[in-house]
């Protein structure tokens, strides 16, 4: 930007002939007027200098402020990148441990392909070899299963219900029944002269159940209600405890039923059922008060308090509303069925040094 400029001098030099003209007096009233407009177009050029120098520097300023938020992207697209790369790099990661897994699978599938039913019997593909007159031998694969509360090694990958009992030392077989426990929980009986086809991947599980048992849902022979499935570690501290147990699901209501469970002395009986209702979301999902049937009291009359009745499996229970406190909360990942029960024995105790 370029404003034209003139000196004081010059405008006098201009106005010099009215000075002469005009006399003395008159040429230097002009003079001064002149000075002072040349002095004050002077300042508004110095104003326009200083207000332009002012845009320069806010554009300055713009551009440094672009030049920032380009440096910005930059970071951001840097940082983009390497999240990128360290994604890749766990596809990788997971798209091996798929393969490996998928290689496994594929590996027990060749194992146990051609599993089909043959003359009432589950039979493996190797003995198909043996029904065309090829002699094909069996693969010594050592095979884990547990029967009942015991671990057990065979190299038989089929081996028959009567097998399975006189390898658990049950016998006469005839006087056993043998189920398999299946990943649903679920207890499938196994005939005496069926093959069962193992896994070499896993254990296996199996139940035996005497034929000559009095007590419980085990004097007709028939195996305990397993209408949905507890954790095995639920499980094994039922089975640890020599609890007989069920799950039963009625109205819409889960429920984990421990038959002949022992209480303490100091109740009109030492022996009840007890029933926990398992909720839905269980073990992140607490379990809550107990259901005892028959009705206990304590045997010097002196009465229990927070009971309430509850219908169950056609019977009145008695139900005990005691209730976790904020001290003693629900712990997912520790408490579960054990822990609670052991908080049930304590309710138990503890209603007796009631006065």
């Amino acid at each position: 930007m370029q404003l034209a400029t003139a000196g004081p001098h010059q405008w006098l030099e201009r106005s010099g002939r009215m000075t002469t003209q005009n006399g003395g007096a008159c040429g230097a009233d002009n003079d001064a007027e002149i000075l002072e407009n040349e002095a004050a177009r002077l300042r508004e050029l110095a104003q326009a200098r200083k207000t332009h120098a002012h845009e320069l520097e806010e554009s300055a300023q713009a551009h440094h402020g672009h030049a920032h938020g380009l440096e910005e992207a930059a970071r951001a697209e840097e940082n983009a990148a390497a999240l990128a790369e360290r994604k890749a790099h766990q596809e990788e990661d997971d798209a091996q441990r798929n393969e490996e897994e998928a290689q496994r699978l594929e590996e027990e599938a060749r194992l146990h392909r051609g599993h089909r039913e043959h003359d009432g019997r589950s039979v493996c593909r190797h003995d198909h070899a043996y029904e065309h007159g090829h002699e094909s031998p069996r693969v010594n694969v050592q095979f884990k299963i547990r029967i009942d509360k015991k671990e057990f090694t065979t190299t038989d990958p089929d081996p028959t219900g009567a097998e399975l009992l006189a390898l658990a030392g049950k016998t006469p077989v005839t006087r056993y029944q043998i189920f398999r426990r299946l990943a649903s929980g679920e207890l499938k009986q196994i005939a005496l002269g069926e093959c069962v086809c193992l896994s070499p991947c896993e254990t296996e599980r199996f139940v035996t159940l005497p034929l000559d048992q009095t007590e419980g849902f085990e004097q007709e022979g028939t195996p305990p209600r397993r209408d949905f499935t507890i954790s095995e570690v639920d499980q094994d501290d039922l089975d640890r405890m020599g609890l007989r147990w069920e799950t039963v699901s009625e109205g819409g209501v889960a429920r984990l039923v421990m038959r002949d469970y022992p209480v303490c002395h100091g109740y009109n009986y030492a022996k009840v059922d007890v029933n926990l209702r398992i909720e839905r979301g269980y073990p992140e999902t607490q379990i809550d008060m107990v259901y005892v049937f028959p009705p206990l009291a304590r045997s010097d009359g002196r009465p229990i308090g927070a009971l309430a009745d509850d219908h169950f499996e056609g019977r009145t229970w008695q139900r005990w509303s005691r209730h976790r406190t904020g001290q003693n909360p629900w712990r997912p990942g520790v408490d579960c069925v054990a822990t609670h029960l052991a908080l049930v024995d304590n309710w138990f105790a503890r209603e007796l040094t009631k006065a």
